[in-house]
This record gives C-alpha cells, sequence and structure tokens, in this order.
C-alpha cells in the first residue's frame, strides 16, 4: 500500500515531513490540530485531510484566507501526489514516502501534460505564470511571493544587463542566486556550439568543505538542455539521476533544481542549485522564478557576448589600421601595440576601471595615427631633422585627433590623442596643457610612449636598457611626466610587467 506524506517546503517548519498515517490530518494555528502552523495568516481550524481510499481529500474548514492547492483557491479536492497545498505562508508537497514504492504507475502522475515522478516537478518558463495575480485573490502569503518575485526579477535584470563581460556577469550572478535562494551550491555551465562542450563553468557554494564542489549530475543537465525545462529534484539522494555520484552521497545533497540559460534562439547553459540541508527546500514557485532567471540570464548573455565580438572585431580593424601605416617604416613596427601594451600595465596599477582601460587601449593604439600624413622620408630618416621636418612631426598629435574626431562616441579617445605629447609642467605641445589639466589617459600615454621609443633603435641612434630608460623617466618626473603615472610605471616595471612586453616583441622581430 502506498504511504503518503505532507513535505514542508517553506516556511519556520521548512524540510519537516508529516507521514499521513491516520483517517483525518488537521491543519491550524491552534494546538488540538495534528499539525500546527504559528501564523497570524492561518486559521484557528484551517483545512483537515481526509483519507478516502488510497489518497485524501483536503477540505478548507471556511479559512479566513483560503486553502490554496497548486495556486488556486478550493473548498474541497481530491488530492494526487505532487500537488502544492498552501496554507498561510507554509507550502507543503503531498507526496508519497519514497521507500514505500514499489515502483508502479502510482510513483508518477500527470499535470499540464507533463509527467511528474514523487521526487520531481519539472516546469516550462512562463513570466505571466509566475506573476499571476488573478489565481491569488486576496491571499496575502501569495500576494507577498509574488511582489518579492517581481522585485527579485527586476533586480536581477538591471545586474546582469549593466555588465559587458561575460565572466563578470557570471561571477555575478552565481553570488545572487547564492543569496536570493538560500542555495548551499551553485553552480553555472556555458555551452560552446556543441552541447557537450563546456566553454565557462563557474561554482560557488557557501560549504567551504564541500568536496567535488562542481560535481553534478549530468544527466539532468542534459535532459534540461534537451526538453528545454526547468527540473526540481525534492530529494537527489534518491534521485536517479544523481545514482552514482560520488559527491551527492559525500556531500549528502538533498534538494536540487536545474534550469536551461536560454538565448533567442538556443539552449546557452544552465544554472544548478541544491542544499544539503532538508528534502523539499525548494519550491515550485523557486523553480518558476529560477527558469525566469535562466531567461533573463541567456538574452543578457548573447548580449555580453555580441559586445565582446563587436569590440574585439573593433580592435582587430585598428590594429590592422595601424600596422598599415606603421608598415611605411619598418624601424618604428609594433611601437603602438607595445605602447598599447605598456600603457594598460600602467592603468591596471592605478586601478583604472575596464571602461577606462577600454578608452585607454584603444587611444593608444591610435597615438601615432596622425603619422599618415607625414613622408616616409621623415619618418625613416637617419640623421637629425630639419626644422620644417621637426615641425611636420609635431603636428602628428593634432593631425591624429582630426582623422578620428568625425567616429561617434569617441570624444575622449580624441582628446587623449591629441594631448599625448603635453608636458606635466606645461611645456609640451599643441596646447601647452599644464599638470592635472592633461587628460590623464594622455599622461599615461606620454609615460608608456616615451619608454618605448628609448628601448628600441631608431635609425639615429641605438636603444638604451630597460634600466636606464626607467631612471630616465624617473628623471623626468614632475617636469615631463605626472609623478603619479611614473610611481605606476616603475611598480608594473618592477613587478615585471613590462619585460614580458619587450620579450615578446623581440622575438616577433627576430623571426
Amino acid at each position: 500500500m502506498l504511504e503518503l506524506e505532507l513535505i514542508a517546503m517553506n516556511g519556520m517548519n521548512k524540510g519537516k515531513r508529516y507521514p499521513l498515517r491516520d483517517e483525518k490530518c488537521a491543519i491550524g494555528r491552534t494546538t488540538e490540530n495534528n499539525i500546527v502552523l504559528e501564523d497570524e495568516l492561518v486559521s484557528r481550524r484551517h483545512c483537515v485531510l481526509k483519507k478516502i481510499n488510497d489518497t485524501y481529500e483536503i477540505e478548507d474548514l471556511e479559512s479566513t484566507n483560503k486553502t490554496i492547492v497548486n495556486g488556486n483557491p478550493i473548498n474541497n479536492k481530491i488530492l494526487v501526489i505532487g500537488d502544492l497545498i498552501q496554507v498561510g505562508e507554509t507550502t507543503f508537497l503531498f507526496t508519497s514516502i519514497r521507500e514505500g514504492l514499489d515502483g508502479g504507475d502510482e510513483s508518477q502522475f500527470r499535470q499540464d501534460g507533463k509527467v511528474i515522478t514523487v521526487t520531481e516537478l519539472k516546469v516550462i518558463p512562463d513570466e505571466r505564470r509566475l506573476l499571476d495575480l488573478s489565481v491569488i485573490g486576496e491571499n496575502i502569503g501569495e500576494l507577498r511571493r509574488a511582489h518579492r518575485d517581481l522585485a527579485t526579477m527586476y533586480k536581477i535584470g538591471m545586474s546582469i544587463n549593466s555588465s559587458q563581460d561575460v565572466s563578470e556577469l557570471l561571477n555575478m550572478l552565481s553570488e545572487k542566486l547564492l543569496n536570493i535562494f538560500q542555495a548551499d551550491r551553485v553552480v553555472i555551465m556555458l555551452f560552446g556550439s556543441g552541447r557537450g562542450r563546456i566553454v565557462n563553468k563557474i561554482t560557488k557554494t557557501n560549504e567551504p568543505n564541500m568536496k567535488d564542489a562542481g560535481e553534478i549530475s549530468m544527466s539532468m543537465v542534459q535532459e534540461v538542455v534537451t526538453e528545454g525545462m526547468s527540473i526540481l529534484s525534492y530529494d537527489a539522494l534518491a534521485d536517479e539521476r544523481f545514482k552514482g555520484k560520488q559527491s551527492i552521497v559525500i556531500n549528502k545533497i538533498r534538494s536540487a533544481m536545474c534550469s536551461p540559460l536560454k538565448g533567442r534562439e538556443a539552449v546557452l547553459g544552465i544554472l544548478y542549485l541544491d542544499t544539503h540541508k532538508s528534502v523539499g527546500k525548494f519550491t515550485q514557485q523557486d523553480l518558476q522564478l529560477l527558469s525566469i532567471i535562466g531567461n533573463q540570464a541567456g538574452i543578457a548573455i548573447e548580449n555580453a557576448r555580441l559586445a565582446t565580438d563587436l569590440e574585439e572585431l573593433f580592435t582587430g580593424s585598428l590594429k590592422t589600421l595601424v600596422a598599415t601605416i606603421e608598415a611605411k617604416d619598418s624601424v618604428t613596427s609594433g611601437h603602438s601595440i607595445r605602447v598599447t601594451s605598456i600603457s594598460q600595465a600602467i592603468g591596471k596599477e592605478l586601478g583604472l576601471s575596464k571602461e577606462a582601460i577600454r578608452i585607454l587601449r584603444i587611444s593608444a593604439l591610435l597615438h601615432d595615427i596622425g603619422k599618415v600624413g607625414v613622408p616616409e622620408s621623415i619618418l625613416g630618416k637617419p640623421a637629425p631633422l630639419s626644422e620644417n621636418e621637426f615641425i611636420r612631426i609635431k603636428e602628428h598629435p593634432s593631425r591624429g585627433a582630426e582623422i578620428i574626431e568625425n567616429i561617434k562616441n569617441v570624444e575622449e579617445i580624441v582628446t587623449a590623442v591629441k594631448h599625448h605629447h603635453e608636458r606635466y609642467d606645461g611645456g609640451g605641445i599643441p596646447d601647452g596643457l599644464k599638470g592635472d589639466n592633461i587628460p590623464l589617459i594622455s599622461r599615461i600615454i606620454a609615460v608608456a610612449d616615451a619608454y618605448d621609443a628609448m628601448t628600441f633603435d631608431r635609425p639615429y641612434r641605438k636603444g638604451v636598457t630597460s634600466d636606464k630608460a626607467v631612471k630616465e623617466i624617473q628623471r623626468c618626473s614632475g617636469t615631463q611626466f605626472d609623478p603619479k603615472i611614473v610611481e605606476a610605471f616603475v611598480k608594473a616595471h618592477d613587478k615585471g610587467m613590462l619585460k614580458d612586453i619587450t620579450q615578446k616583441f623581440s622575438l616577433e622581430e627576430g623571426k
């Protein structure tokens, strides 16, 4: 005979199991009830379960806030395995005691056309169903839940849509999922073009001693990806998908949820959460909310990937343009890319934001673009320049700014290129700006440009050693260069960050 029970899915009694072995089981706020819920939303005598053959009928006892079954207020209803019963702010899962099952047909039922096993629930992401207030009526607990989920969706959306870096987005998302669902572990996977290939995996846990923290059921993952549905396992230890997973047994994982990360046209990966604290910790509402977050995050990841692809295409195009210009002068070939790498090392030492580093990178790549109008005879002259030739060279910062100023949304880059030959003491070109009036990006490029120019050969002189170049830049601190930039440059140099750059390009030139 099938043994039945209620499992508290949330509230003060979360995870507690109530075997149903009597003819009646009363639920209410006072002590004469079989299940006592100390909740102001629960009536003194709220509802009662009455045994009928091999199942139970639930009857609402004219409670103030109604008895809700599967999201709908009821007067009475014959229960089937998997029904969710809400009394006040507590939701119970009506299920069978797993050990009493013989594996027959009674271990499963159908809900909305989907097969639900005793330990499992599946849902299709549906924002309308999650936030449909028409079935809630005046139930305060459900209204609070809907309000909370709406606020959660809004906050998650604002956070993940603000990032254009996929790794940053995944880290942010995993932290938020841990907190929202009070999970012990979150695993996020992104797949490549072939679904079997994992290209990015983030694991976050509140359990520092968890063994094999990234080990989860790939059969559950495959099921989620193939069906495009979210799955909740009420008891992972009793779930066939987890059979043989040593980490599940060692860490005593009980409840688990898995949801697809859906892009516009395909499943990009999965969100997985679990806990070892109790059976039935996660609810149907939790699963529905996770599935919606999976939709939100999937679109955000697609957008971040698109932004990265466009950025890489843009940067690649700039590098090609710069290489074409520098091909006019084989002596300075690779100069702009080296200056870019050195500038980024300084920027990181200064603690610049990602967006500031991006502006710095593009500005450094383009800092000498104004030389496109300078004849090769001047650029490669193996002797000191004449006065007129020197004037032509000095025009390249302003000329470079003029070349790129017609591109949209690059005002900072135009300014940085124009002023990269200003001096901190005000004696530079083209405008004689002084101190902090010189754009920060320009001040960084000035140091990187000088270092690279000194350490590589020119037609009229041999390059000096790195140490000599550093000492010269330090000597000019406060006159030609910003002391703060020089300090950051020296720190980057002492950490070996510049050595890798110069060695790399020296080897390339020797090929």
